[in-house]
């Protein structure tokens, strides 16, 4: 504070004869979302304001300042040069008001200085500034702005991670990056089944996001940026809904990073020229993406095996959360949840403050549901879209459910691959792909881990895990750098996940696989127990054929099978084993029923 007296002039600078105030020259900052601050003696305020503007997200949507950007375009000088020309004001106004508008640097961004900095740049935009003593005289500061007409209730100040309804006018205050960057659950501007994910840049002064990021960092141990973000638009077709959005909204709230350290956390949502958006924190890639260009050949070393196994406990923990929620303590009825949608693009990978491999996260809650105990199991599979890959025999049988036994399977599906690129990188991870692929109903080639069979002899369909993929696990087993910490994970996942079910066989649920994988990785942090990480031992399995299931088929799928005539594999139950009895209408429907 300089108690009304002005600052001494600036020091002159002559370049040859011609005299520069240091204010002349460019701002740099390191933040590149600022543009330089160039003017000279004669660029009006306004000018000066306009010319430093930042374009919004969106094309004709609007423009935009940061208050850092802000903050340096209306210098303590330029806001004095700027009273003084209004003759109205007595110099002892002019200095009190250069105080409240534009106090020293440490006042400025201090969260308990009510400041006139924003307010003062808006009335000069509208040539109104010498209104500026009015304002503060009533004092309708910048942290009461966005100033409205309210008729009737209080307008409520919302909370974080709440929803915001957004006049369709708006300016967003931020800006897309327009490089081919991996963000949070897609590369930046494309679209999943649900949405459109792109990677967005707010300034750290233009956003309140600030300590919920901190609380991120410090609980979960991630580097998180604070002025990148992820931004998802639901698309416009049958999932732009108040429906799907509330749900996911819903969802989102229930199970975050504060609930299992694997789990991605919502920042803020809001609703715009009726399209509905979610803002998350901007993770460094995907883990399809981190496979393939960031860690395509990792190393087979005591750090890497830890992390391998600490990601397939953590995520497994991250289920269990969500199919088994115990810390929602104030529900009426004992309830369960899902996800319905874990597959390769929706595992997130963070930077992570202390362990250099950083974390894995699971993100996109779009499918996810929550449900009564005596509610049925699911939603039926032909109403969403089936995970690329990744999908379990049920969505091709009569009466199958998007269950927490669908997560187990899709879930399986990624930990076979993380453990195959474990063991030999990306190269290995795509021979395995190449080696699955097989004719699908429809007559295209599919990677799907298991295959429809018809039955020799008679009419009817079986579904059964793919020979191919039996065979890559009995590959895996037989390799000399496969430590034992791989034997019991792979025999975990086709045992007791990657099964065809059938009336008397579900798949293990998320809790006791939970502890299952915990044991696992307490052995591998054990500091007398190295081998159990990092000792190949080629164990020989005996060729082992999935379970063959009776499938009574949706009618979809035999449509697809009259039309396309793929040329099916024939099961023949006296050489190939008998068949098990497919699961019945009341098992698909008691599924998740807790007990």
């Amino acid at each position: 504070m300089n108690n009304g007296v002005p600052r001494s002039p600036a020091p002159q600078i002559f370049i040859g004869t011609l005299p520069y105030r240091s204010s002349t020259f460019p701002t740099e900052n390191p933040n590149d979302f600022q543009p330089p601050i160039v003017d000279d003696d004669e660029t009006r305020l306004d000018e000066l304001l306009r010319k430093n503007k930042v374009e919004g997200a969106d094309a004709g949507r609007g423009i935009f300042w940061s208050r850092k950007l802000l903050s340096d375009i209306l210098s303590r000088e330029r806001v004095l040069t700027e009273l003084k020309a209004y003759t109205a004001l007595e110099d002892a106004e002019i200095y009190s008001y250069l105080d409240d508008i534009r106090p020293e640097d440490d006042r400025l961004f201090s969260k308990n200085t009510k400041t006139y900095l924003a307010t003062f740049a808006l009335l000069v935009l509208l040539d109104r500034g010498e209104e500026i003593g009015n304002f503060i005289r009533e004092e309708v500061s910048d942290q009461n702005l966005p100033v409205c007409l309210y008729l009737g209730a209080k307008q409520e100040k919302v909370p974080l991670a709440s929803h915001y309804d957004l006049d369709a006018k708006t300016i967003l205050p931020w800006r897309k990056r327009h490089q081919n960057l991996q963000t949070s659950m897609q590369p930046s501007g494309q679209g999943g089944g649900f949405g459109i994910v792109s990677t967005i840049e707010i300034d750290p002064s233009s956003h309140g996001f600030r300590d919920i990021l901190r609380q991120l960092i410090f609980c979960k141990q991630i580097h998180l940026k604070d002025d990148l973000f992820a931004l998802k638009v639901l698309k416009e077709e049958e999932y732009n809904n108040e429906e799907a959005f509330q749900n996911e909204l819903n969802q989102l709230r229930r199970f975050n990073g504060f609930a299992n350290p694997h789990l991605v956390t919502l920042l803020a949502t809001f609703k715009i020229s009726q399209r509905y958006h979610f803002i998350f924190p901007y993770a460094d890639s995907n883990l399809e993406y981190y496979w393939q260009d960031i860690e395509p050949n990792p190393k087979m070393d005591i750090a890497t095996v830890r992390w391998v196994s600490r990601q397939l406990s953590g995520i497994m923990g991250a289920i269990d959360v969500i199919h088994e929620p115990k810390h929602l303590p104030h529900l009426d009825v004992k309830r369960y949840g899902r996800h319905g949608d874990i597959k390769p693009d929706n595992i997130l990978w963070f930077r992570s403050s202390n362990n250099e491999r950083g974390t894995l996260v699971l993100s996109d809650m779009g499918l996810s549901a929550f449900h009564r105990e005596n509610s049925k199991s699911g939603i039926p599979r032909y109403k969403i879209p089936k995970v690329p890959g990744y999908q379990p025999p049920e969505c091709d049988v009569k009466g199958g459910k998007i269950s927490r036994a669908y997560d187990i399977w899709t879930l399986g599906c990624l930990y076979l691959e993380l453990l195959t690129w474990l063991l030999g990188g990306w190269k290995l991870l795509d021979e395995f792909e190449m080696k699955r692929k097989s004719v699908h109903i429809t007559g295209s080639i599919s990677n799907i881990f298991f295959t429809l069979k018809t039955i020799q002899g008679r009419e009817g369909h079986v579904a059964q895990v793919k020979t191919q993929v039996a065979e890559w696990f009995r590959f895996l087993h037989s390799e000399k750098t496969c430590p034992q910490f791989l034997h019991d994970a792979l025999d975990i996942i086709e045992k007791e996940m990657l099964i065809v079910m059938y009336h008397e066989r579900p798949r293990t649920g998320s809790t006791e696989l939970r502890k299952k994988f915990e044991e696992i990785h307490k052995k591998c942090m054990d500091e007398n127990n190295s081998d159990y990480c990092l000792q190949g031992k080629s164990i020989e399995r005996p060729t082992r054929k999935g379970t063959v299931v009776a499938a009574d088929l949706t009618k979809d799928v035999k449509d697809a099978i009259l039309e396309h005539k793929p040329e099916l594999l024939s099961h023949d139950p006296i050489q190939d084993g008998r068949i098990k009895r497919s699961m019945l209408q009341r098992d698909w429907d008691n599924m998740d029923k807790v007990q």
